[in-house]
């Protein structure tokens, strides 16, 4: 079996959510770690864990609309170019 062709329509439907999955994922844990370094001015944390969710939030967003539109940009040239030289050719076995 070969893969022709990728519909950049479903690129658009599925990976905002799973890269907004990946940003808070990572945003949450660089928040949770750089939360237990030392020298954290205690006054500070209340602003700052706030802060770093809101810093989250927006991570998370920008790299789900960054990530989609790399990869619409993947998926036209894939596109492109497997119409040229033929696509990623892929077995599909089933286990018994």
């Amino acid at each position: 079996m070969e893969l022709k062709r990728v519909r950049v329509s479903s690129i658009w439907k599925v990976l905002p959510l799973l890269f907004f999955s990946l940003g808070v994922l990572v945003g949450g844990l660089s928040l949770v770690t750089l939360k237990s370094l030392p020298g954290q001015p205690p006054g500070m944390m209340a602003v700052g864990f706030f802060g770093g969710l809101l810093a989250t939030l927006i991570y998370a967003i920008f790299f789900a609309i960054i990530s989609t539109l790399i990869m619409a940009v993947v998926a036209v040239l894939y596109n492109l170019i497997a119409s040229w030289w033929g696509g990623i050719k892929v077995d599909f076995t089933q286990e018994q």
